[in-house]
């Protein structure tokens, strides 16, 4: 077997010379990847070589298509998949295949090796991979009957290359605008550290790298999401220095200053009144005020200055005065920055220690606990077990953000979005800080409606609107990013006229443009449902467009009487057309096309 070894790799090096180092990593990969660890046997030749073609298949193509998305790149991209597909790989393997050869090529792009790709060209195809593996994945495990033709599954791999060349085209921007969604939650689902997403995860981190002198807004987006830059490294940090946790002008400082959490500032006064502060866990959607509250929590249980059963701090011991600066024994985690790794919690553990000896009480505030793994149950347990002068809160997303075993340790209370009167009432507290005590009726209904419950967005709408020349209703709509609405109308509306012409414009060009072609197209058919007509909007900024909707309905009816068909049935065949996900990605003008075939009652989409 040595001699077969020897011959094959002297073959394979076809007389060339190698350093004493390169020869030995060349040797090694070669008997990895000609040894069949399972049978104990040597791989054809062959068999190794039809491997190696193969995989050129694919790779070639897609670099070529990275670089420049032609249409017979495409083409060559899909052949190599689907011949792959043919001779027996998995659609598992397939999804890796993707996520090797991407990761590659970001190993190139990072070590500074000659690539033709730009560097945010493939940041944003490492983004759209991330956001399409999901699907990827569904198509690969479901199938129909146990088995999936491979069209099914190169149909969403063309989808995924159209919407890349689509973006990477666009002057929009924001280039990932409508799949932000599915980014953020693949980067929060809980995974095990054998998956695949998080090497491309991680080849975003090393590509994003340190923030440069000019990026577009959205890879500032994409570095918030998947890497910390310097300055929330030391916000996330645990020191007592507390620089990175400025609760901002609006945030409340005491419990009597929150509004809609009756249940859990109820609770409190409990938990103070009998000196009993175990473990809390505050969970819902992001902006809902989760934080805010933790941060009042940890304001009144570390001030020095309050009797024993009182839940509000003095405001004037040296705690209090120093909180929003940082004080010893305050700490704030975030579980992406800080991992699920031993050395973390034994790292956290030791911080507490160190900040004991300094402070006579103790408070940890962790963010996104889902990405501090199980370990976190071992912090908790040990924090409830020796450190009793300490106050731990858990700020998650979902219930299942903290393990069974977490949860079982802490009080629970569910954070959900404001009502209006609640809403309402915020809104006036943050607009006395710009010296306005009442907004307008109808530019209140829009930033209630831009807020949506949610305490975060509705100190930006309100900084938005007082913080600028907001007049009327119409002003207000526009920085609100509500202007698209009365575009997208329009559109519809020369869509079913009798001659159309294509836009100028794209769609998500219209002034204050916040979601992606379809998302739109998508609102305002929903506006015009068969169960909508003749009735007023329930979105105030849809409210406003009232006319314009009746208008459109009623040119929808006569396109239908046109094409002999009823209103319902025509409405139906847009909206089974439109709501298919690959219509984000096709480009505007081919499912403008479509549209037109619609309304002309020639198309294969039912209802």
């Amino acid at each position: 077997m040595p001699k077969i070894v020897k011959e094959r790799f002297t073959d394979q090096l076809g007389g060339g010379r190698l350093a004493l180092p390169s020869l030995v990593q060349a040797f090694d990969a070669y008997v990895a990847q000609s040894f069949d660890q399972r049978s104990k046997e040597f791989v054809e030749t062959t068999e190794q070589q039809e491997e190696v073609k193969e995989r050129s298949l694919l790779a070639d193509p897609l670099l070529d298509y990275l670089a420049d998305p032609t249409l017979r790149d495409r083409a060559n991209v899909l052949r190599g998949v689907d011949l792959r597909v043919r001779r027996g790989r998995s659609y598992e393997s397939l999804i890796d295949d993707l996520h090797q050869l991407s990761a590659n090529i970001a190993l190139k792009i990072c070590s500074g090796r000659a690539v033709s790709v730009d560097r945010f060209d493939f940041v944003l195809w490492i983004a759209l991979l991330v956001a399409w593996t999901p699907s990827l994945r569904s198509v690969a495990t479901e199938g129909h009957d146990g088995a999936i033709h491979p069209n099914e599954f190169l149909q969403i791999v063309d989808q995924l290359l159209r919407d890349f060349a689509t973006r990477q085209t666009s002057d929009g921007r924001d280039r990932l605008a409508g799949v932000w969604d599915r980014i953020g939650d693949v980067s929060r689902a809980p995974r095990d550290n054998d998956q695949d997403e998080l090497g491309l995860e991680q080849c975003l981190v090393e590509l994003l790298g340190r923030q440069g002198t000019y990026e577009p807004e959205w890879v500032v987006r994409l570095r918030a999401i998947f890497c910390l830059d310097e300055t929330q490294l030391l916000a996330a940090s645990p020191t007592p220095s507390g620089s990175g946790h400025d609760e901002g002008r609006f945030s409340a400082r005491l419990f009597d200053e929150i509004v809609g959490r009756d249940a859990a500032v109820a609770a409190v006064k409990e938990r103070f009144g009998a000196a009993r502060h175990t473990p809390l866990f505050i969970y819902g959607p992001d902006g809902v005020g989760k934080k805010t509250f933790a941060r009042a929590y940890a304001r009144a249980f570390m001030c020095t200055g309050r009797a024993e059963a009182d839940y509000l701090s003095c405001g004037r011991c040296g705690v209090c005065m120093a909180f929003d600066n940082g004080v010893l024994g305050y700490v704030e985690l975030e579980g992406a920055a800080h991992g699920s790794s031993l050395d973390s919690v034994r790292g956290w553990l030791r911080d507490m220690k160190y900040f004991r000896a300094f402070a006579e009480r103790n408070a940890v505030i962790l963010e996104n606990p889902e990405r501090a793994g199980g370990l976190i149950d071992t912090l908790l347990k040990t924090l409830e077990e020796r450190h009793k002068a300490t106050l731990f809160i858990a700020c998650g997303r979902e219930i299942n953000s903290l393990r069974a075993t977490g949860v079982s340790r802490s009080e629970v209370h569910r954070f959900a979005r404001l009502s209006n009167a609640d809403a309402e009432s915020l809104v006036a507290r943050f607009c006395s800080h710009y010296g306005q005590r009442l907004l307008p009726g109808p530019v209140l209904d829009l930033v209630l409606e831009k807020g949506g419950g949610l305490p975060r967005r509705l100190a930006e709408a309100c900084a938005n609107v007082c913080g600028g020349t907001v007049i009327t209703a119409e002003d207000a709509g526009k920085v609100l990013g509500f202007g698209w609405i009365g575009g997208v109308i329009a559109t519809w509306t020369s869509l079913l006229g009798a001659t159309w012409t294509e836009p100028s414009t794209l769609i998500s060009d219209h002034e204050g443009a916040s979601l992606g072609v379809a998302d739109q197209m998508r609102a305002t058919l929903t506006h015009i449902a068969p169960g909508n007509v003749g009735r007023e909007p329930a979105l105030p900024s849809w409210r406003r467009h009232s006319r314009a909707l009746t208008h459109l309905a009623d040119e929808m009816a006569k396109r239908a009487a046109s094409t002999g068909q009823s209103y319902d049935s025509l409405w139906g065949r847009l909206s089974a057309f439109w709501c298919l996900d690959h219509v984000d990605l096709v480009g505007q003008r081919q499912a403008f096309m479509e549209t037109r075939r619609i309304l002309r009652g020639n198309t294969q989409w039912a209802a």
